[in-house]
């Protein structure tokens, strides 16, 4: 019986881990979706096609205005040596999980929120 109640606990701990990771790594293109974007808004009349950094600064400004928007971030993934030269499709991949490109040189960045 004990045995029985362990394991239902564990499989609602991971479970619930598991939802909340998936709320945590949306994709970009669930993100853009949750906010009322189509397809059409980022990758114009053919939606398999690959998009390019000016479609995402149409609606992001520049970078200096997303640079902004994460100032709150330890260190600012838009802010930095690297910044002027990486695209975004360098880390958004739109419909894959999103990955920190600064990894490829700083093996121990995590990007944190300031609170």
């Amino acid at each position: 019986m004990f045995c029985t109640k362990l394991v239902a606990v564990f499989a609602v701990s991971v479970t619930l881990a598991m939802a909340s990771l998936a709320e945590t790594h949306a994709y970009t293109a669930d993100k853009h979706k949750a906010a009322g974007l189509q397809c059409a808004d980022c990758h114009g009349d053919a939606p398999k096609s690959n998009i390019n950094q000016t479609a995402c600064l149409k609606c992001h400004d520049s970078m200096q205005a997303v640079a902004k928007r994460t100032a709150d971030m330890s260190p600012n993934p838009h802010d930095n040596h690297r910044a002027s030269v990486t695209a975004c499709l360098q880390c958004h991949h739109g419909h894959k999980r999103d990955e920190v490109s600064c990894t490829e040189c700083h093996f121990d960045v995590e990007l944190k929120r300031n609170k």
